[in-house]
């Protein structure tokens, strides 16, 4: 059973040493490609993904399986999106930020 959710990212507007919004949202849509789950829309403030369960558990360290809506932040996730990603959110319908 696969999950439609959003990861946000993190406010990136106040540190220089962080790549553009634009930048950092293709840069996480390319490490969640990577990671097996399907990019459905890359937004302003985040990414629109689908996945399997254990992909979420894997990538995020979160279970959002059997909920249709959750949303949590974000404190475990792999190392190439630590720095950068804060909520996931599943919800009835995809939320494009």
């Amino acid at each position: 059973m696969s999950i439609l959710a959003t990861v946000t990212l993190k406010d990136t507007f106040d540190d220089e040493n962080q790549p553009p919004a634009r930048e950092a949202v293709a840069q996480v849509a390319h490490v969640l490609d990577d990671q097996g789950f399907r990019v459905i829309h890359e937004g302003l403030f985040g990414v629109s993904i689908e996945g399997e369960p254990a992909d979420f558990q894997r990538v995020f360290g979160l279970s959002p399986e059997g909920q249709s809506s959750f949303s949590a932040e974000i404190t475990d996730s792999i190392e190439e999106l630590r720095d950068t990603v804060e909520r996931l959110e599943v919800a009835d319908e995809r939320i494009d930020y």
